[in-house]
């Protein structure tokens, strides 16, 4: 179907359902419709009907079910609606319609689901949705609802879902929301309410999913949450929250996702989180905790997430961390943590690993060679340690896509087997302690996005083999000891975005073969000892943007194709031997 709905349709007086839903019906509903009293079911959702709902359905009165879901839908819902007191189920939703909820929608005495998510409504929910007596969904949600809750909803004691998550809603939570009482799921998420989260809501035994993250709230969590005893889910995250984390919260034993991530929580970590047996993610990062990670958290054995980064954490890792079999995610970094790594975590059951990050810490050591045996890892972040000795073989890691060495202390040299990480896009070794020179395996790295081997005391040539990086977005080699050419080959990198070779013994000349890197907007060549005349090769570089090749040895004039630069912004070729 292709067309307006026949205005003849609404001559079928015995109607009692109709349903046009998925199609390409177009225009707008005719009034005629509003001629079917015998009608029990409408549904014209997922069309492409335009226009509002016509003012005639409020004489629907035989009318228990109105989708007119998923389309093109606009303007205001009339208030004749308030008319289908038959009516069991509202559906609203994914359309463009605005304006304020008209007060009458609270004599639908006998609504079971309001669903006008994802639409342009606004203003302030009305008082009269607490009359709604046997409504068991209400889905508000992606509006640009205002003002307060009313606290009329806490009247509405058959509602098992309230959504009203990514609106405007400002002022507290109204206590009066603990008499729902066969709430399951609570949604206030991405709103502006602020204040403290009443205790109240511990009343809600039946529970199951709590959802007030990306709000302004304060105060503290409240003990009495453990009375949860249904609760699966409780996201306080990215608000303002203060405190301790309540030990209490070690009682709800259905837990399975824990985030308080994104606050301004303190204190330290209350081990009695160790008896949640059925917690799946436990997000406690970007807050102020302090004290050590206690070791009971190793009990938590359904465990796939554990984000303890971004705090004031100090000690050691415990090595009951080894025993969370289920854990995919690690991350400790960005603490105080100090001591080295324990092998433990290689040796005992984190098969399913596959994000390790501890980076920025206090961390010293050597790198464990047992490491090696997380064979799903795909991410090990230890940037930012104290981390020394020479890399001990990590091979085996063949899954890993991130690399990320650097700001250690890591000596000895670049190892052969990271030519055998063949899915590798990042490795990051910088700002170490790296001799010798760099394998000619690393161009075998198809893969290879990211290569930054930069601030160590690497020495040798550039091998010609890094050409073959085909998939290459940065090379940054500055600040070592390189000598020897630039190889032709790098000419091949076709996506490399920046290029440095700074800081360098490089010599001989730029090879012309540069100017074919055509998605280059950084390179650096500066404080080498490059001879001969700039390549007017270099002015086929149409996306440069900072071109900086001073405290070198080169000499000749500046070749006019330097001018074909139309997108540099930055050019600096001081310090050579150049001439007009």
């Amino acid at each position: 179907l292709n067309r307006a709905i026949p205005l003849e349709v609404g001559s079928l007086a015995a109607l009692q359902t109709l349903d046009l839903s998925h199609n390409q019906l177009g225009s707008t509903i005719p009034s005629e419709l509003g001629n079917l009293a015998q009608l029990q079911i409408l549904d014209l959702g997922n069309n492409l009907i335009i226009g509002g709902i016509p003012a005639s359905f409020g004489t629907l009165t035989s009318l228990q079910q109105l989708d007119c879901s998923s389309g093109l839908f606009s303007g205001t819902i009339p208030p004749e609606l308030g008319n289908l007191t038959a009516l069991q189920s509202l559906n609203l939703s994914n359309n463009q319609f605005s304006g304020t909820l008209p007060p009458e929608l609270g004599n639908l005495t006998s609504l079971i689901t309001l669903n006008l998510g994802n639409n342009m409504f606004g203003s302030a929910l009305p008082l009269q949705l607490g009359n709604l007596s046997v409504l068991q969904t209400m889905l508000l949600s992606n509006n640009a609802f205002t003002g307060a809750l009313p606290p009329a909803l806490g009247n509405l004691d058959a509602l098992r879902t309230l959504d009203l998550s990514h609106n405007q809603l400002s002022s507290s939570i109204p206590a009066a929301l603990g008499g729902a009482a066969s709430l399951q799921t609570l949604n206030l998420s991405s709103n502006q309410l602020s204040s403290s989260i009443p205790a109240a809501l511990s009343s809600l035994s039946t529970l199951q999913v709590l959802n007030f993250t990306a709000n302004t709230l304060t105060g503290g969590i409240p003990p009495e949450f453990n009375a949860l005893d249904a609760l699966l889910t409780l996201d306080l995250s990215h608000n303002r929250l203060s405190g301790a984390i309540p030990p209490q919260l070690g009682g709800l034993a259905s837990l399975q996702t824990l985030n308080l991530s994104t606050n301004l929580l303190s204190g330290a970590i209350p081990p009695d989180l160790g008896a949640l047996t059925t917690l799946q993610t436990l997000d406690l990062s970007h807050n102020q905790l302090s004290s050590t990670i206690p070791g009971a958290l190793g009990s938590l054995l359904n465990l796939q997430t554990l984000a303890l980064n971004a705090n004031l954490l100090s000690g050691l890792i415990p090595t009951q961390l080894n025993a969370l079999a289920s854990l995919v995610t690690l991350n400790l970094s960005s603490n105080q943590l100090s001591g080295g790594i324990p092998k433990e975590l290689g040796t005992g059951t984190l098969t399913a690993l596959q994000t390790l990050n501890l980076g920025t810490n206090l961390l010293t050591g050597s790198l464990p060679v047992e490491l090696g045996n997380l064979s799903a890892l795909q991410t090990l972040d230890l940037s930012y340690n104290k981390l020394s000795g020479s890399l001990p073989n990590l091979g085996a890691l063949t899954h890993l896509t991130s690399l990320l060495l650097h700001r250690n202390a890591f000596s000895g040299s670049i190892p052969t087997w990271l030519s055998s990480l063949a899915d590798l896009p990042t490795l990051r070794l910088a700002n170490n302690k790296f001799t010798g020179g760099i394998p000619a395996g690393l161009g075998s790295l198809a893969h290879l996005q990211y290569l930054d081997l930069s601030t160590n005391l690497l020495t040798g040539a550039l091998p010609a083999e890094l050409g073959n990086l085909s998939s290459l977005l940065e090379l940054n080699l500055y600040d070592n000891q390189l000598s020897g050419g630039i190889p032709p080959s790098l000419g091949n990198l076709a996506s490399l975005g920046i290029l440095n070779l700074s800081k360098n013994l490089l010599s001989g000349s730029i090879p012309p073969e540069l100017g074919n890197l055509a998605a280059l907007g950084t390179l650096y060549l500066h404080n080498n000892q490059l001879t001969g005349s700039l390549p007017p090769e270099l002015g086929n570089l149409a996306a440069l943007k900072t071109l900086i090749l001073s405290r070198n040895r080169l000499s000749g004039a500046i070749p006019p194709e330097i001018g074909n630069l139309t997108a540099l912004e930055g050019l600096y070729i001081a310090n050579n031997l150049l001439t007009g």
